[in-house]
């Protein structure tokens, strides 16, 4: 085990962050650095799961918080997976897992069938033993042009036909490719070429089926087979189509333009000869130099139709450490890929991942992982269609890791290369070919010449050998382990050519020659047939010829298996086939004949074996805290990255000695630390329980999200219910649950306490903008946050020690899922009656995450908490820069561990005139808990650190002209409706404020200002901002001018509002009348509405008028209406004819207007 972590102790005072700091004694964890994961040649690392050291169990030291530190940023050195972006690209789930060893040994108490029938379990079969040669009969239509007269023709015939060669002596199959210069088809001149006569050397040939193809090429020679587009033609060829030559029509003609040299394809299937001569079946032929390519040997291969499998015996790969070569050649069925498969894997005893290949993934990337050491190593890159399905390649995966290098060879060349790759290759204790180690994730495809190497072979080596069959003159011969060729016949073991222990199939995976057409190793062929081309005129005989199309049907496994201490054991296995009939089809697609598998039936009954498995240490899996990263593509998140901070006190008695920990993603550096801060807490945590975690379809989420009963144990008086819920999946429906509105609740003791709306504003995500769709609600969670963490306290709720149940329920829908979590902390008593906590500055603060309104004016907030058992009805607040405190006195009432932002006046202009870039420090303390002495002294005090407003002003340097215009510069979008601009003063007095009618129309509103401190508001009711990729609002833009140029231009894009506080100085005074606004209230239900939509006025006098506008600004449905002050008016909004979506209800009364966004569905 490697523990590893800095402990750092400071007294007295600690700043754990610019916005928090305690008088407290402090404790700080590192665990996970940037500096660990900002590698370049290991982008695609995520921090992984490790050991760290936390402070001891038995320490003496007690700690009333902790708090964790969660730091991002971008890859300084490289890109994100080296996918060209600093920043991960895509918004993905992080966890931050602990793992709880309590070294306590559980055994699970397991099954296995006695046997499998095609690698599956079954209760019973009937089977018929394997035997040779079955086949379903598909005869296929091709029309036959044969030439039964010359009238006239003009003939070409390259070469002298001096000797013979094998184009139609008995084989299998046979594919080879011909070329033809322009030089030697010169003299027939460009154009049509109507036939082609193959002269004959001996005796009589037949061939099942011959595909003739052709094709035109500037090469001069051939180095392989060519892909030929051209129409095909097919032949069933007879004895009697042979004479002195064999003469073929060719209809429609080739045409050959006179210029490119000229490729023709044999490809034969079953070719025989009806004598028994030598050289029976040769044709005449002539010498040439790389005019020919030729595939006729035996040449084999496998069929993978999921779930089939071909296992591998690990006893071979006892070699394997530093270095690894797995090559192999692949079609991928084209009907099936690219999909969740796995090429090979294998795994440890631990079933961890030691090699593996998905080709492709279903996002059609290729992935090479190999060597386990906490993690795998990985690389991976984007592959075409064409590397993958619909036709041969060769795959080479190699690694070396005492060089740190991974490669991919495609057909010989270097695919994708990654450095800093070490991890050993050893401990494989199962492997399979088409699948997952465990027999998951199957592949589709064909597959052939399946080699394992103890070496890394390099690229050149692996292009020399990739179309041979190892042998003797291989440079690596010795370091070979496996090397499947899939020649055996259907019902036998795999043999290893290799000379180590051969592989076995399972499932119904079928070995058969590979097809002429797609005969694809290859050598070059030194004699090309003497044939003439003739263009003419001819008497020809057409005939519906027809083509005997062979089809295996592959056999199923049978295996036998038996209990060996804590595992099952295969100790026999089998072919055979179901008792059914093969067939014979004709030309229209009828069955015109069955025929039954020979063998006598025999019926199976299955048995189950029952066992335990091997004991295993229980690991408890908690979930600290959720992130989803944000759209990186153009984010910067700064040298600091950017940091989000999370009490992570509940989960205090586990962070404690030797803790493992699993946090982060490869999208961005992530850098983590505990701070553990002394003193007594407000109660002590006893114990967690963890039940709901995993990922729930709301299709059936109540079916497997079910009532969670909990006993609690001696000593235990209070509880609570934390929970984190985010939604996933979108496309279709309702979109859900990603983007789809969902009520959902909590039940304890089957009665309902809890009830809310999961969707969740992103709009004002302080962290923007961001590469992607950031702006819009979802489910729990926005990009670049935390998902929600909902604490739910039950102690009120349940009765003294006995057992009691919650239940979470969550709206039905048939599509999308939830990462969901459940855990219950249970606590002791209440350690203190009067103790009044500050939890945070939560303004001024110079943290990134309070930017959306820092830094202020005025108006300081802290958040406030009772943390003793006695009802907090008021304390004093003492607060302000260290050489100005100021005291308040809070009122109100907050039970234990209840919490209130409270809003402070300063009235210091320390905090907002003077240098902009000075750092300050906002003191906040509380004290008088009640008029009381406060219990606990380590959570009085809380401090941040901040930056005051930007000054602007026209008097920069001396000598300037005074001025105090403002001038806000406005150019709107498509959707000008959807904003609004408002400049207030600190002391409430509004200054500006109004809407813009026209749409992509600039806006320059002067205003005269006074000296002092200002916010200034922009709003967009749509959420969207002013300039949004993704919508069709087009592009504004919204600047703070002064005369003769900008003080300020703000980011177009910033979803829901621009706020933003500044000093003006000037020394001229402008009298300001407040325009007169809509006052009274207005309420807007339900919201999201589906039928009807209400909305009351109070305090209204006189006409008003209202609209409705959808999501383009077009307005759906308009009314005006008549108000009396001390009367509540209500109105009601018919939706039936009105689209779903986004829409924006506006009322104008007077000078003033009120904006409501409402969600209809």
């Amino acid at each position: 085990m490697n523990l590893s972590a800095l402990i750092r102790t400071v007294s007295l005072v600690y700043i754990i962050a610019s916005s928090l700091t305690l008088v407290a004694d402090t404790t700080t964890v590192q665990t996970y650095t940037f500096e660990a994961q900002n590698n370049p040649q290991t982008a695609y690392d995520s921090p992984g799961r490790r050991w760290f050291q936390f402070p001891a169990s038995e320490n003496g030291v007690e700690y009333g918080k902790v708090v964790m530190e969660y730091t991002l940023k971008c890859f300084e050195d490289g890109t994100a997976g080296n996918l060209g972006y600093a920043c991960g690209e895509w918004d993905y789930l992080s966890y931050t897992y602990l793992f709880d060893h309590t070294g306590l040994l559980d055994s699970a108490a397991l099954e296995h069938p006695l046997r499998l029938l095609a690698d599956a379990p079954f209760d019973s079969a009937e089977i018929v033993p394997y035997v040779d040669g079955i086949q379903d009969s598909v005869w296929l239509s091709a029309a036959q042009y044969l030439v039964d007269a010359v009238s006239e023709e003009t003939v070409v015939q390259p070469g002298e036909g001096l000797t013979a060669g094998e184009l139609f002596s008995p084989a299998a199959s046979r594919r080879v490719q011909y070329m033809w210069t322009a030089a030697e088809l010169a003299p027939l001149g460009g154009g049509v070429i109507d036939r082609l006569f193959v002269p004959m050397f001996a005796g009589e040939a037949e061939s099942r089926r011959m595909d003739l193809k052709w094709g035109l090429t500037s090469d001069s020679v051939l180095t392989g087979f060519k892909t030929l587009n051209h129409t095909g033609y097919q032949y069933s060829l007879s004895t009697w189509q042979f004479e002195d030559s064999l003469s073929l029509r060719i209809s429609p003609p080739i045409q050959w333009d006179g210029e490119s040299n000229l490729v023709l394809e044999f490809a034969l299937e079953d070719v025989n000869v009806v004598t028994d001569g030598i050289q029976d079946g040769w044709a005449v032929m002539d010498s040439t130099e790389h005019l020919g390519w030729t595939s006729d040997d035996h040449n084999g291969e496998v069929v993978f139709t999921a779930p089939d499998r071909v296992s591998i015996d690990v006893d071979n790969l006892e070699g394997l450490s530093q270095e690894i070569t797995i090559e192999c050649w692949v079609y991928g069925d084209p009907d099936a890929q690219p999909q969740n498969g796995t090429l090979f894997e294998g795994i440890n005893e631990n079933n961890q991942r030691v090699v593996n290949v998905h080709l492709p993934w279903s996002n059609g990337r290729v992935y090479w992982d190999c060597g386990w050491d906490g993690g795998y190593d990985r690389i991976d890159a984007q592959a075409e269609t064409e590397d993958y399905e619909g036709q041969w390649n060769h795959w080479a995966f190699v690694k070396n890791a005492d060089a740190g290098v991974m490669e991919m060879y495609l057909n010989g060349q270097l695919f994708h290369s990654g450095t800093n790759k070490d991890n050993s290759i050893e401990g494989i204790a199962r492997m399979n070919l088409g699948c997952s180690g465990t027999g998951t994730n199957h592949y589709n495809g064909r597959v052939d010449d399946f080699r394992i190497w103890s070496v890394a072979l390099d690229g050149e080596t692996i292009a020399d050998w990739m179309n041979r069959e190892p042998n003797g003159a291989h440079p690596n011969q010795d370091a070979l382990l496996v090397d499947y060729r899939f020649d055996g016949a259907n019902g036998s073991e795999e043999i290893n050519h290799a000379g180590g222990n051969g592989g076995h199939h399972h499932g119904t995976t079928l070995r058969r020659e590979t097809p002429a057409l797609d005969r694809f190793k290859g050598g070059v062929q030194v004699l090309r047939p003497y044939i003439g081309f003739g263009r003419g005129e001819y008497l020809e005989l057409v005939a519906d010829g027809a083509i005997l199309d062979l089809r295996p049907v592959a056999p199923m496994s049978l295996s036998t298996w038996e209990v060996q201490g804590n595992g099952v054991e295969m100790t026999d296995l089998t072919y055979h086939y179901s008792p059914v009939q093969t067939v014979t089809i004709n030309l229209m697609g009828d069955t015109v004949g069955t025929h039954n598998i020979p063998g006598e039936v025999a019926e199976l009954i299955n048995d189950t074996l029952d066992f335990f498995g091997v004991p295993f240490e229980v690991v408890d899996r908690y979930e600290l805290y959720r992130y989803i990263t944000p759209y990186g593509i153009g984010l910067d998140l700064g040298e600091d990255g950017w940091t989000w901070w999370y009490d992570v006190t509940d989960y205090m008695h586990l962070l404690r000695d030797s803790v493992q920990l699993e946090a982060g993603n490869w999208q961005e550096l992530l850098d983590l630390k505990f701070h553990f801060i002394e003193g007594e807490p407000a109660r002590d945590v006893l114990g967690m329980e963890a039940f709901w975690k995993g990922q729930y379809g709301l299709s059936n989420f109540d079916q497997n999200v079910v009532a969670y009963e909990y006993t609690p144990a001696e000593g235990e008086e209070m509880w609570r219910l934390k929970t984190r819920a985010s939604g996933h999946g979108f496309g279709s429906g309702n979109n859900c649950a990603e983007f789809c509105y969902n009520t959902h609740l909590v039940k304890v003791n089957g009665e309902q306490h809890w009830s809310w709306e999961i969707m969740q504003e992103c709009a004002d995500n302080p962290l923007f903008p961001q590469g992607g769709t950031w702006i819009y609600d979802r489910a729990g969670w926005c990009p670049g946050a935390p998902t929600e963490t909902r604490d739910m306290e039950l102690t009120p709720h349940v009765s003294g020690n006995e057992s009691f149940t919650v239940d979470y329920d969550i709206d039905y829908d048939p599509d999308g899922n939830y990462r969901f979590e459940g855990q219950i902390v249970a606590y002791g008593p209440a350690n203190h009656e009067l103790d009044a906590e500050l939890v945070e500055v939560l303004a001024p603060s110079g943290v990134k995450i309070a930017s959306r309104t820092n830094p202020i004016c005025d108006r300081p907030q802290v958040l406030l908490r009772n943390s003793g058992s006695t009802p907090l009805t008021s304390c004093t607040i003492t607060f302000g820069l260290p050489d100005n405190l100021q005291s308040y006195t809070w009122t109100g009432e907050l039970g234990f561990l209840e919490e209130e932002v409270v809003e402070l006046v300063a009235l210091d202009e320390s905090l907002w005139v003077g240098d902009a870039e000075e750092e300050l420090t906002f003191i906040c303390r509380v004290s008088a808990p009640n008029g009381g002495t406060d219990e606990v002294g380590w959570n009085d005090e809380v401090r941040s650190i901040f930056r005051r407003p930007p000054t602007y002003t026209y008097l920069e340097d001396p000598g300037d002209e005074d001025d105090n215009r403002l001038i806000v510069f406005v150019k709107t979008n498509s959707a000008p409706w959807e904003n609004s601009a408002k400049l207030t003063h600190q002391d409430g007095t509004v200054y500006f404020e109004r809407t813009y009618p026209e749409a992509n129309t600039q806006y320059r509103d002067t205003i005269y200002m006074n000296p002092g401190c200002y916010t200034f508001e922009f709003l967009d009711a749509d959420d969207d901002g002013i300039g949004f990729w993704a919508n069709d609002d087009g592009n504004g833009f919204v600047r703070l001018r002064k005369a003769g140029g900008n003080f300020v231009t703000f980011e177009p894009d910033f979803g829901k509002s621009i706020v933003h506080n500044f000093h003006f100085e000037t020394n001229l005074i402008n009298s300001v009348e407040e325009p007169e606004l809509a006052s009274g209230v207005v309420q807007v239900f339900p919201n999201p509405a589906r039928d009807i939509l209400t909305f009351t006025v109070e305090g209204w006098s006189g006409a008003f008028s209202w609209s409705l506008r959808d999501g383009s600004g077009r307005e759906v449905n308009r009314g005006t209406g008549r108000s009396n002050a001390d009367r509540r008016l209500e109105g009601r909004i018919p939706l039936g004819d009105i689209p779903a979506g986004v829409h924006l209800l506006i009322l104008e009364h007077g000078n003033g207007i009120v904006r409501r966004r409402v969600v209809v569905f």
